[in-house]
């Protein structure tokens, strides 16, 4: 993404190395961090493969705010988890964190949350998402409108994520290696979303 968590950690103390699979992103993140006046290392990285990236291990590894499900398929998911497993130190834990897919299953929302607004100088944004549902499979466009005195401009980015609930998350992290494998609710958390845990 562009190095919310990771800003928000180094402005806590803690050394801390941010990667994503698209350079724009990661363009982003490095320019917000400057702004933060933290020294975060970003790069290039494939969560299913970060071996071919990392030569190195960590103590903790987290993906936040549903990140994981535009993997899309189980197959991806096994790679990742094991991928994240083997650059973990031993004691090591993984943290994700992900929307309560399971009531939005009930549902189906056409839209990810309400319209949001933002200001930053003297433009003003007006953001919002939308949700085609196939099965268990979200499509989803976020639109961005950005206005000043002068002109406006329509920003559009189309992707889709997997809709995975706790079950499927935890059977598939049970044909990993990792140790130990628990839930952590929003309300033991303080988090908006609930977390898995894995420990190596």
């Amino acid at each position: 993404g562009i190095g919310i968590q990771s800003i928000s950690l180094a402005l806590e103390g803690v050394e801390v190395t941010g990667s994503d699979i698209s350079q724009n992103e990661i363009i982003v993140a490095k320019k917000i961090s400057q702004q933060y006046g933290v020294n975060i290392n970003f790069v290039y990285a494939d969560c299913r493969y970060l071996e071919h990236t990392f030569h190195y291990n960590f103590d903790v590894i987290i993906s936040i705010d549903s990140a994981l499900p535009h993997l899309i398929t189980k197959e991806n998911f096994i790679m990742a988890f094991q991928s994240i497993y083997n650059k973990l130190n031993n004691g090591g834990v993984f943290l994700s964190s992900y929307r309560n897919y399971e009531e939005l299953l009930k549902t189906k929302p056409n839209m990810a949350y309400p319209i949001r607004f933002n200001t930053e100088g003297d433009t003003e944004y007006t953001i919002f998402r939308k949700w085609k549902w196939d099965k268990d499979i979200i499509y989803s466009k976020q639109y961005v409108i950005a206005e000043n005195i002068s002109n406006s401009i329509l920003y559009t980015r189309s992707y889709k994520q997997w809709a995975i609930t706790k079950r499927q998350l935890i059977s598939i992290a049970q044909e990993t290696k990792f140790s130990e494998i628990y839930w952590l609710s929003p309300e033991e958390s303080n988090f908006s979303q609930p977390i898995l845990c894995l420990v190596k």
